[in-house]
């Protein structure tokens, strides 16, 4: 139903015009097929000054570093999922950003992006702990940051990884999640590798 990008997206100290256009092509092609995707940024590429510039299709919804923002899918009128996040606005993030992440009600699945080093007492990566997240209500978190694909024990959060690795020592498959989400009850979750 859509594509959800849990931060780091590119990495800005490593972009290139043909990697962005790259990105650009793919999210086009999403678009194309009536695929939404909805965006947060992470470490490797804040919002804030010297944020890159990508000409997105209208599709791609990014959340902005202000606050905790909510997009509905398929939209707002007649929604089947609500989708919560907020964006680093610098390469480091110290507030505790899952305490907004509160959803109105329970009627529809709720669904968090969060990119965090999931250590309570970090400094650097949007810090919290696992019962922080089970605490928040979602039906679901999508994680960003760490690059092994896991599940969080006693949430239903997860990370997802990265699609390949960044450099020789980055060993293994790596991949994205399949994700089927229904209000009120566990998330199926499925690793799909793509390298």
């Amino acid at each position: 139903d859509f594509v959800a990008v849990a931060g780091d997206l590119y990495d800005r100290e490593a972009r290139s015009v043909r990697a962005n256009q790259f990105l650009v092509d793919q999210f086009e092609r999403l678009s194309a097929e009536g695929i939404p995707a909805y965006v947060v940024h992470g470490n490797h590429d804040p919002l804030g000054d010297g944020a890159e510039k990508l000409d997105l299709p209208d599709s791609v919804y990014v959340f902005s570093a202000d606050d905790v923002e909510t997009a509905h899918y398929p939209n707002e009128e007649d929604p089947e999922a609500r989708i919560l996040g907020q964006s680093y606005g610098s390469k480091h993030e110290s507030n505790k950003l899952y305490y907004s992440f509160t959803p109105p009600d329970t009627a529809i699945p709720n669904i968090g992006l969060l990119h965090t080093g999931l250590n309570p007492d970090g400094r650097k990566y949007a810090p919290c702990s696992s019962d922080d997240l089970a605490s928040k209500g979602l039906d679901y978190w999508a994680l960003g940051h760490l690059h092994s694909p896991h599940r969080v024990t006693g949430t239903p959060a997860a990370y997802s990884g990265i699609p390949q690795g960044r450099h020789s020592e980055e060993l293994g498959a790596g991949g994205c999640l399949l994700v089927e989400v229904d209000s009120n009850s566990d998330p199926d979750i499925k690793f799909v590798p793509t390298s």
